[in-house]
């Protein structure tokens, strides 16, 4: 599959919880030896990492653009260094949507210099947790929870400036607040959403460490969302969301959703400006 030559989205080891051997030089090694052709080099905003055990701290480091800035100096370095032969490096961000204005705003509100900007959700709406911390919400509650999330993503992709929706669904489908994807509820709220990205030319990224943050039964459920996507006029974008070499470029679960959805090349798409 040619669309399989390109990872829109590799982490670096300045995101803090990355592999230490994620530098630029490293990755570009790593991508050629995997076959790829293009890839998008991003890190969060605001920084997640250890240090940032807490929200209130992930709020305070959106003051701080340091990770952002040393990503385009090593690009640029790697590049005169000849480092990046034999491969196209974009420069991306993975930019958080604002979880405690909730208006659709990102937490970096000009996200510009970028080849790339994915918007994505790792805070729950209100600002309450990450979506990795360890919370439980009776069924009431996580109903409540799923509703403000909709409202709150159809905002973002109706105003940001975007070119790809990082993991759509993580944040709701990793933490078991839905039973599965192909509810009919959830794809009556999935399918707005699609219909405001189809419009922007918004790209639904098709993300292969997802397919390992979701439970089982849930994860089953997933091409419906891809297929439902796809009959709203969204295109696609692939990538591994790779933090450590050995996952950059590697596909498996991707493929699968490709196959089940039946995404053709007119499906997917390259992010960022053209060659």
């Amino acid at each position: 599959m040619e669309w399989l030559e390109a990872d829109h989205h590799i982490h670096t080891a300045y995101s803090g919880h990355s592999d230490p051997a994620m530098t630029i030089p490293r990755i570009a090694r790593e991508a050629k030896k995997a076959g790829l052709r293009k890839i998008v080099v991003l890190e969060h905003f605001p920084e997640i990492s250890p240090k940032t055990k807490m929200v209130a701290d992930w709020r305070e480091s959106a003051k701080d653009t340091s990770a952002l800035e040393a990503i385009a100096r090593d690009i640029s370095e790697s590049d005169a260094a000849g480092n990046l032969k034999g491969i196209r490096v974009l420069r991306g961000i993975e930019v958080d949507a604002d979880p405690f204005a909730l208006d659709g705003s990102l937490m970096l509100p000009k996200a510009e210099g970028f080849d790339v900007v994915v918007v994505s959700a790792h805070v729950f709406p209100g600002g309450g947790a990450f979506w990795f911390d360890n919370v439980t919400l009776p069924p009431t509650a996580a109903r409540a929870t799923v509703e403000r999330w909709f409202d709150w993503m159809e905002k973002v992709l109706a105003s940001a400036a975007a070119h790809s929706l990082a993991h759509p669904g993580d944040l709701i489908g990793a933490r078991g607040l839905i039973g599965r994807f192909d509810e009919p509820g959830i794809l009556s709220r999935f399918g707005k959403l699609f219909d405001i990205m189809a419009d922007r030319g918004i790209a639904f990224e098709l993300n292969e460490l997802l397919g390992r943050k979701l439970p089982d039964d849930v994860r089953e459920s997933y091409p419906s969302l891809v297929r439902l996507a796809k009959s709203r006029g969204v295109r696609f974008c692939v990538a591994t969301d790779a933090h450590r070499p050995d996952a950059i470029g590697q596909y498996t679960w991707v493929p699968a959703l490709i196959r089940e959805a039946d995404l053709g090349s007119k499906d997917i798409v390259e992010l960022g400006p053209s060659d």
